[in-house]
């Protein structure tokens, strides 16, 4: 079996293929990171959006309750019951 220190090309072709392979994990590695702070701003983002929509939806929901008719009858307007 020859040993790699005897042969100086058969080294170099190897540390350039190692290097290669390092910065390929290097690329993957930074890659994945940037996905993930992606998909965590996506996340944060939808999570906010679905705060203020529900917030939202309460605040409408609150203000037909108490439109023109008050609280009484704000059911039956909810509900579209007829009085």
């Amino acid at each position: 079996m020859p040993s790699y220190s005897t042969r100086p090309s058969m080294q170099s072709q190897f540390d350039m293929q190692v290097d290669f392979l390092t910065e390929l994990a290097r690329a993957g590695i930074d890659a994945l990171r940037r996905l993930t702070e992606l998909n965590r701003h996506l996340a944060r983002q939808l999570k906010d959006d679905a705060v203020r929509a529900a917030h939202a939806m309460l605040s409408g929901a609150q203000m037909a309750l108490t439109r023109n008719v008050g609280p009484s009858h704000a059911v039956r307007d909810i509900h579209h019951t007829p009085e």
